[in-house]
């Protein structure tokens, strides 16, 4: 399945309250972290059909980004039937720590609202941070 690009908040609304799994890449257009995971989230897209990826650049929809609580670009949410998965949600540009959280939400394997697992937050696969906005 592609990655579907999210221009407006009713798309995004309906989206998200659609049952089944969903991974939102929350980014922009100057970052270049972003830039760099683009592909790999493309890819990601292409090889779990069973898995809807969408693609929200923040400047195009600050007030979701704001809703959603992104602090730092890239980000992204894991939801389950439209509920955010908190202990899966990645802030930074680490391919192998999206590709553990992908591979986490599709075995279920986790407990929603437990968010104690700090490496995911803010490294990026080569030592540095995310930006922030």
């Amino acid at each position: 399945m592609s990655v579907i690009s999210v221009k407006d908040e009713e798309t995004f609304r309906e989206l998200v309250a659609k049952p089944g799994l969903l991974v939102i890449d929350f980014g922009a257009s100057w970052c270049g972290p972003c830039r760099r995971m683009e592909p790999i989230f493309n890819k990601l897209a292409a090889e779990n059909p069973e898995v809807q990826f969408l693609k929200i650049d923040i400047d195009d929809l600050p007030d979701i980004a704001g809703e959603q609580e992104v602090s730092a670009v890239p980000t992204f949410q894991f939801l389950e039937d439209g509920n955010l998965i908190e202990g899966l949600t990645l802030l930074g540009a680490s391919e192998a720590k999206l590709r553990d959280n992908l591979e986490t939400l599709l075995l279920g394997n986790y407990q929603d609202g437990e968010d104690d697992d700090e490496e995911n937050n803010e490294e990026t696969d080569d030592g540095s941070s995310s930006g922030t906005f």
